[in-house]
Order: C-alpha cells, then structure tokens, then sequence
C-alpha cells in the first residue's frame, strides 16, 4: 500500500463482501495482529472519511461527498465493535431525503431510477405510516408531513436533474 489515502477500517462488514469493496476500488490489508478489528486500506481514489452525528459512526464519501460507506466504531471496554457497511443506492436516496444538502449526482452507482424508486417507497412508507397509526398529536403529523414533502423536493430534485442531463446529452 503506496497511497497517501491510506485508511484503518473495521474487518467485519455488516453487508456487502471484501470483494465488493476491492470492486469499488479499495486496496485491502490484512487484519492488525495487534488488533484484529481493524485493518490497513487504501480508500479509493478522491474519496475520505467524515464524522457523522454521532461519535461512534464515520462515513466514507466519494468525491461528489455521497456516503458509500458506513463505519461504526464503539470502543467502550464492555463490549468492543467495529463494523463497516457498504451503502447502495437506496441507502443514498435516504440520506437525500434526510438531509437535503446531499449532493444530488446521478450515474451508474447512482441512476435516476434507482433513485426514484427508493424516494418513492420511502414517501409510500411514510404516507402509510401516517394512516396506519393515526397520529393525532399535531407535532407528530407535522413531522411525517415533513418528511414526505422531502420526498417529494427529492424527486423534482431528480427530474430536474435528469432534464438537465438529456438537454445536455442532446447538445
């Protein structure tokens, strides 16, 4: 490992396989014999690692600043975890939902499509979690009101920005 990117990540992965992480350009050490959670790794080109919201979780974000990786770290005495998980493009649908100063990019990872299928299930699960518990607190149904207009300021978001890329492919 010759790269300047050079990272310590967690060996255990909550989804996705070490293949998938070599597929997305990782370069892989193995396991610190002197601590077995955690191994050397080269993040892929242009990516780095962010603090979340919460102390015990980073997230590894591609050069547009879309999460493609989850870190969590706890590293009370009692019980000692490290895990990483891979994002897929739903888990970014989500995190454009949740916070709208995500980076709307669309290519292969990260089509229109699949993008506007995991919004609109998200907006499905909202509205259904709205009636199916009959919120009668106001507080409450403004905040599910909330999240499913941030679907639906996601998903012009999307449009406009499939527009925009055919206008230009037809340039």
């Amino acid at each position: 490992m010759t790269d300047t990117n050079i990272d310590r990540l967690p060996v255990a992965l909550n989804n996705g396989t070490e293949d998938d992480l070599l597929a997305l350009g990782f370069e892989l050490g193995e396991p610190d014999p002197d601590d077995p959670l955690f191994r050397s790794a080269v993040l892929p080109a242009r990516w780095s690692r962010t603090a979340g919201e919460v102390p015990m979780w980073t997230y590894i974000v591609d050069e547009h600043g879309r999460r493609r990786c989850a870190v969590f770290y706890n590293p009370g005495p009692a019980e000692r975890i490290a895990r990483m998980s891979i994002a897929d493009p739903y888990a970014y649908g989500q995190d454009l939902v949740n916070d709208e100063r995500t980076p709307l990019v669309l290519d292969d990872w990260a089509t229109a499509e699949r993008l506007i299928d995991a919004v609109t299930e998200r907006r499905r699960q909202e509205v259904e979690f709205r009636t199916s518990f009959g919120l009668h607190d106001k507080d409450s149904h403004a905040q599910v009101d909330a999240r499913i207009a941030a679907c639906d300021r996601v998903l012009s978001r999307i449009a406009k920005a499939t527009e925009a890329s055919a206008a230009t492919a037809s340039n």
